[in-house]
């Protein structure tokens, strides 16, 4: 797979089914990336559907291409990107995206799936999740599926926090419950 400068790769999975179809979809990010004259665009996630099991693929051959959008920063970088399950019960895998640096202390922007090409930047997400004086979001591993904690039938999911206990800094991970809706 080739990239187009900044940080491609900075994390890659396959094991999520974005649009429903029955096969894994490939995501893959950059932190940062160009856009022809610096790094000024704050990370995106791509979406590869069905991904060859062998040969090449271009960052043009993604499906979807989510691009953040700054909010309110002209330097924020992904914290990472990660298929979280159904968490709703549609029966279609969601999508959740860390961005540590939009301020005041991070912000998550939760897709539900199916994840439409149509889609532009994280402005279009369907909830958001943001940061608090207990912790920057984004911190500490980007794989935010916890299967079915409370066994009732939804996918679960993480989000970590990078905190200050005192003097000193720890990781925090909230336990989000996936539950009927949207």
């Amino acid at each position: 797979m080739w990239g187009d400068g900044g940080s491609f790769g900075t994390q890659a999975e396959i094991a999520w089914d974005f649009n429903g179809n029955g096969s894994v979809d490939l995501l893959v990010t950059e932190s940062r990336y160009e856009d022809g004259s610096s790094f000024s665009i704050p990370g995106r996630t791509l979406i590869f559907e069905d991904p060859p099991s062998s040969g090449t693929m271009e960052v043009a051959d993604a499906t979807v291409d989510l691009y953040g959008d700054g909010s309110g920063c002209s330097d924020c970088a992904y914290a990472g990107a990660s298929g979280i399950g159904d968490i709703n019960g549609d029966s279609y895998d969601d999508l959740l995206i860390l961005v540590s640096d939009v301020p005041p202390e991070g912000r998550g922007y939760l897709f539900y799936g199916p994840i439409s090409p149509d889609l532009g930047s994280n402005t279009e997400a369907d909830a958001t999740i943001d940061g608090d004086e207990a912790g920057r979001l984004g911190s500490g591993g980007a794989k935010y599926d916890a299967g079915d904690v409370d066994a009732d039938g939804f996918s679960d999911f993480l989000v970590p926090k990078y905190a200050r206990i005192g003097t000193s800094e720890t990781t925090v991970v909230s336990v989000f419950k996936g539950a009927p809706g949207p």
